[in-house]
């Protein structure tokens, strides 16, 4: 019963956010974060 009211409140916040933060700055953003942590794998030191 909370989880399913805590879904649908991410779901309106997601609906809110939507307008302003796109699916392609959210694919780059992801995207970047992968490539950071396995630039970081390969060099520790960094």
């Amino acid at each position: 019963m909370e989880i399913e009211r805590l879904s649908c409140n991410i779901m309106n916040l997601f609906d809110l956010i939507a307008p302003t933060f796109s699916l392609k700055h959210f694919v780059s953003f992801v995207g970047l974060s992968f490539f950071f942590r396995s630039a970081n794998k390969v060099m520790p030191y960094y």
